[in-house]
């Protein structure tokens, strides 16, 4: 089997991060409004790990969940972008996470400051690339991130969904149910 071509990205931040155990966050934009409490819990618990936690952070789940890090426990944060990184003005609870070293902003190569579909596809496929132990927090039925979730199946990767009634309607044997960070034993 050949080997994909490394994609070329730029980075702005801790590049340290690139090294740690890193764990992918994912969340369908349309989550129920009962999941929130959970999963902020949840991401708290994750904080509390020496990981980097990574994504695009661009549902509105996701960005609840980001909104909530505490910059001083252990856990880093990747932040992708599906824009230019030069052309990126990061909101000031982010300059400040830059400047205490715990962010690292990622993008692919990209051109034009337009953010399309076809810069968000090229944003999934680097977190992808670069990342194989995936949470989804809320995965709609039938929505978009479930071909993501295939991509991750078909290429055997430490797959965790939130274990919450909303998430009831996925199940599999690559799939590990989570509820707590101490259930991310694969990865831990």
């Amino acid at each position: 089997m050949a080997e994909q071509p490394k994609q070329v990205f730029n980075t702005r931040g801790n590049v340290e991060l690139l090294s740690c155990r890193r764990l992918l966050v994912m969340a369908s934009r349309q989550a129920p409004d009962d999941l929130l409490t959970e999963a902020q819990s949840f991401f708290e618990q994750l904080t509390h790990l020496d990981i980097t936690l990574c994504g695009g952070w661009q549902a509105p789940l996701e960005k609840a969940l980001l909104a909530k890090y505490n910059p001083h426990l252990p856990a880093g944060i990747i932040y992708y972008l599906a824009r230019d990184i030069n052309h990126f003005q990061p909101p000031r609870p982010l300059e400040l996470l830059l400047e205490a070293g715990k962010i690292l902003f990622a993008a692919p190569e990209l051109s034009g400051l337009r953010i399309g579909r076809s810069q968000v596809k090229k944003r999934d496929a680097l977190m992808l690339a670069q990342n194989n132990n995936i949470l989804f927090i809320y995965l709609r039925p039938a929505g978009l991130l479930e071909k993501n979730l295939q991509y991750c199946l078909e290429r055997n990767y430490n797959i965790f969904i939130f274990d919450h009634p909303a998430n009831r309607h996925i199940s599999g044997e690559q799939i590990n149910r989570v509820s707590r960070a101490a259930d991310l034993g694969i990865i831990l």
